[in-house]
């Protein structure tokens, strides 16, 4: 009897070990390591629809508010229109416990790291730069994709697409006005570019000052 139960414990320790065994050879395929996303977010796919330039009208909207006001998450103060204004004839700082970019511009201003630049203690300077061209890119995308959508009528694409004008003109006219001379993207940017160049203010207001025209047409 001792002899039979022995026999069946061992049976059972091999048939645990095959079991375990071809689980874990089967849980290591290659076939098992393949991702299989639910869904791409690329522009070709998200922009391809209705829906998608209405979300990317509303991230337009959003940045409207931004640029002004901060984010919304924990980040947002008083120092982006305090930064505006204290690089303009508008006011002047009242911080009296510390130096600050505003009462030691010289000093202060120092380009070679972002902390500088995008800083509560300093200055907004970067943010600007960063927001604006966050928005151009939403707007650029709406631009560059709106005619492939072939479900929109002539009106509801019209309407879009003078939205997307507005948003664009809006954050060309503010870069201008704070940087003069910057880099100009009329289309979504697709692959990596490195040789951007400046154009002209003059030529950046001139044709915002006829995509509004065309928009409000």
């Amino acid at each position: 009897m001792k002899k039979n139960t022995s026999k069946i414990i061992q049976l059972s320790k091999r048939s645990l070990i095959i079991t375990i065994g071809t689980a874990v050879m089967a849980g290591c395929s290659v076939d098992f390591l393949k991702p299989d996303p639910l869904s791409f977010y690329e522009p070709t796919n998200t922009f391809s629809t209705k829906e998608g330039i209405i979300a990317a009208l509303a991230s337009c909207d959003r940045q409207l508010k931004q640029v002004w006001t901060g984010r919304s998450d924990g980040y947002a103060d008083a120092s982006h229109i305090c930064t505006e204004y204290m690089f303009s004839d508008v006011a002047v700082s009242g911080t009296t416990d510390k130096t600050t970019t505003t009462q030691d511009i010289i000093s202060q201003l120092d380009y070679t790291t972002t902390s500088a630049a995008n800083n509560n203690d300093t200055n907004r300077i970067l943010w600007f730069w960063e927001e604006g061209y966050d928005g151009i890119k939403f707007a650029n995308s709406v631009i560059t994709y709106i005619d492939q959508i072939e479900e929109l009528d002539e009106t509801t694409r019209l309407t879009m697409l003078g939205r997307a004008y507005f948003h664009q003109a809006f954050h060309y006219f503010n870069l201008c006005m704070q940087f003069k001379d910057i880099p100009l993207m009329t289309k979504l940017v697709e692959v990596a570019k490195f040789d951007y160049r400046s154009t002209k203010r003059e030529v950046i207001l001139e044709m915002i000052t006829e995509d509004l025209k065309n928009a409000v047409e």
